[in-house]
């Protein structure tokens, strides 16, 4: 099996003896396969016709009158190197078949033994189909190796990408639950404000409904001015149980400008009954700015102080005013 099924065997023949040559044609003739021979003699013949995917195998004689067989295989191994290439010649010693087949040289035969043609011919292709086979397959194995890289470097952008979408969905995921615990944070602040707004506002029910009764059986200017303290105080908690219960129903809370002269004007009576009986008069002739408050957190003002303007400069307090 010479390696080609189908059309003629191509050989290039380097050979200047005619009788040689159709000594080999006959013997290359038992391969029982089509053949057709190129002829050459001349260094310029064998250069023009050693070229890839022109001939299946070489011959070469060793000894040419203008050319030798050494020289056509350094042509053919810088033109063709894949081309099998055996040496056929009656002068061709051992020592240097040996050297030819180290450089790289297929095989060789001696014309006296030209019968054993046939079957290095055979050879020469098998190894040449087996150096092609063996190529093909590390160009395949390289191939896939290329592929396989790609095919990882794929697959590792693929999984970074996985990752660091999975990071960003654990991210937000500890968002949320950030967000849930807060909530839940706040309604649970929220239950618990509530409770306590309606049981203050219970106690402050209680408290007002005194007052009122109060009222009733006071006649003294000082007590009454007292009652309307309490009653400024119960309406401030009043506000206070509101404010509460909008925090807990998540109302929003909007604070209003205080008048502090007005609001202090309004603490006379509380101030002055806490002063010591030694304390003499205390003058204060400092105006304070509006401060931004919620009006339900400061003290009313006493009736009493009705007549007091918020923007006069000086304000004197008596100890033990009545």
């Amino acid at each position: 099996m010479i390696g080609r099924t189908t059309g003629p065997f191509r050989i290039l023949h380097l050979e200047d003896s005619d009788l040689d040559a159709e000594l080999i044609e006959a013997e290359l003739e038992r391969l029982g396969h089509p053949i057709h021979i190129v002829r050459v003699i001349t260094r310029d013949a064998f250069a023009a016709e050693a070229r890839p995917g022109r001939h299946d195998l070489i011959l070469a004689d060793y000894v040419l009158p203008a050319f030798d067989g050494i020289s056509a295989f350094r042509i053919a191994q810088a033109q063709c190197p894949d081309i099998p290439f055996v040496f056929c010649s009656g002068t061709l010693g051992e020592d240097i078949a040996v050297e030819a087949l180290k450089d790289g040289a297929t095989d060789y035969v001696t014309k006296q033994r030209i019968d054993r043609l046939p079957r290095i011919v055979v050879r020469a292709m098998a190894e040449a189909r087996t150096r092609a086979e063996k190529r093909a397959a590390e160009a395949a194995l390289q191939a896939l190796n290329q592929s396989l890289e790609a095919r990882v470097a794929e697959r590792t952008r693929e999984l970074a990408e996985a990752n660091a979408a999975l990071q960003q969905q654990i991210a937000e995921r500890e968002r949320a639950e950030e967000a849930l615990r807060l909530v839940q944070r706040l309604e649970a602040i929220g239950q618990l404000t509530s409770g306590v707004a309606h049981d203050f506002n219970n106690l402050l029910t209680v408290i007002s409904g005194n007052i009122e009764f109060l009222e009733r059986d006071v006649t003294s200017e000082r007590s009454k001015r007292r009652l309307d303290m309490m009653r400024g105080a119960a309406a401030r908690g009043a506000s206070l149980t509101a404010q509460l219960l909008a925090f807990s129903r998540r109302q929003r809370l909007e604070p209003k400008p205080v008048s502090l002269n007005r609001t202090v004007a309004s603490m006379r009576d509380l101030l002055q009954s806490c002063k010591a009986p030694s304390a003499g008069r205390c003058r204060s002739r400092r105006r304070f700015r509006p401060i931004c408050g919620r009006p339900s957190s400061m003290p009313p003002r006493s009736n009493s102080s009705s007549s007091t303007s918020p923007s006069t400069p000086a304000t004197r307090w008596r100890s033990g005013a009545g």
